[in-house]
């Protein structure tokens, strides 16, 4: 990959909307482990609210997530890579943009109850599936 390619790809990933309409991979791994991204983010999708024992869980998801964005930004910026290694590692860094995006839209029943909101039915099947899908963090 040349240095053009190198400062386009990180202009994508830092863009605003570099997450509307953008393919995300079927998995990523995080922290270790591997993580089936796209079917966290329908699920995740479906969770209004999650219970309080898992707000820590949540916290630490949020943190993972931006740690690995920063490790694969880093690598992005500095490593010798081929053009479809960092193709592809843009659209992980792009996944998982997706990802804490979907994660700051999940309420605690506490932040529920201060915005008035109600919670939907879904929230316990989501949120066992979320909880599942998290083991990475």
């Amino acid at each position: 990959m040349n240095s053009d390619e190198r400062t386009e790809l990180l202009k994508r990933v830092n863009r605003q909307s570099a997450t509307v309409g953008a393919s995300i991979p079927e998995t990523i791994t995080v922290d270790g482990h591997e993580l089936e991204l796209r079917e966290f983010l329908v699920e995740t999708r479906k969770v209004d609210e999650i219970p309080p024992e898992t707000n820590k869980l949540l916290s630490r998801a949020k943190q993972v997530f931006a740690a690995e964005r920063n490790k694969r930004v880093d690598r992005l910026k500095h490593d010798q890579l081929t053009s479809d290694e960092a193709e592809q590692l843009a659209n992980e860094i792009i996944g998982i943009d997706r990802a804490r995006n979907a994660l700051k839209t999940i309420r605690t029943p506490i932040s529920a109850k201060k915005r008035g909101t109600r919670t939907s039915t879904t929230t316990n099947a989501g949120s066992r599936f979320w909880i599942r899908s998290s083991s990475c963090c």
